[in-house]
């Protein structure tokens, strides 16, 4: 396993505008493994966040948001998906409009 810290440095990813992150309840490891290029970027992040998962992996909802604070983050619950999910920016907010669209698959 690697971090997104460690692709950018060997790939040199250039700027990064956007995550979206839905990793089954490791979204923390993986916002912690790419602190260095989320504080460079500042990308708009989208990120599922479902307490229930993140416990799974000995994480919260609360620390996931405390994370994204101390980076300077704002966020936002998205309306109309299915499993809880945020939009976080830095600053003043994206400059564009984000259309949501959810597509439920039979189980």
């Amino acid at each position: 396993m690697t971090t997104l810290d460690t692709l950018d440095e060997k790939l040199r990813f250039g700027r990064i505008q956007g995550l979206k992150i839905d990793v089954e309840g490791s979204e923390l490891r993986v916002l912690r493994g790419g602190s260095r290029l989320i504080k460079t970027h500042k990308p708009v992040i989208v990120c599922e966040v479902v307490d229930r998962m993140l416990a799974e992996q000995n994480g919260s909802v609360e620390e996931l948001l405390s994370f994204l604070d101390a980076l300077g983050y704002k966020y936002e619950w998205l309306k109309g998906v299915y499993t809880p999910s945020i939009l976080a920016y830095h600053g003043q907010g994206p400059k564009v409009d984000l259309k949501v669209e959810t597509t439920i698959e039979p189980e």
